[in-house]
């Protein structure tokens, strides 16, 4: 574990704030199919490019 997922109880505190139009924490774990940039589209600006991203390390499998 990277300690970067959510615990349960951000994952409830999340669900509630979607189900009022609040505020949500992003979760690193969720899963996506397709292209990978799709999903970093929503946040910030089309022509933003980030050039020191953060990175997760390897875990041993």
């Amino acid at each position: 574990m990277d300690s970067l997922s959510l615990t349960p109880g951000r994952k409830e505190k999340n669900k509630e704030a979607r189900d009022k139009d609040g505020e949500v924490t992003f979760d690193p774990s969720i899963t996506r199919e397709g292209d990978l940039g799709s999903y970093f589209k929503i946040f910030v600006k089309p022509d933003t490019r980030c050039h020191n991203p953060a990175l997760r390390p390897k875990t041993k499998d």
